[in-house]
């Protein structure tokens, strides 16, 4: 991921989810800029912390297949 795309801090915070209801409790935390819902492959960008929304973020990526990831899969470049 390309910090200067997302404009989020050097080292995003990503959490991972196995539901949209899990999904929606790591939007409820300021300090996370990316979920991770392996139901469906969704990645998320939290732009506003814990506002109600995305703000400008939403659903930046589809994974196809889904697969189980965890943050070794993902690195943040700047």
């Amino acid at each position: 991921m390309n910090t200067d795309s997302f404009e989020t801090a050097q080292n995003p915070i990503i959490a991972f989810a196995k539901n949209k209801k899990e999904a929606k409790q790591s939007f409820a935390r300021d300090d996370v800029h990316f979920i991770y819902e392996s139901k469906k492959g969704g990645l998320y960008f939290n732009e506003n912390g814990t506002d109600r929304g995305f703000g400008d973020g939403g659903l930046a990526a589809i994974i196809q297949g889904a697969p189980s990831l965890n943050s070794d899969h993902f690195e943040a470049m700047g």
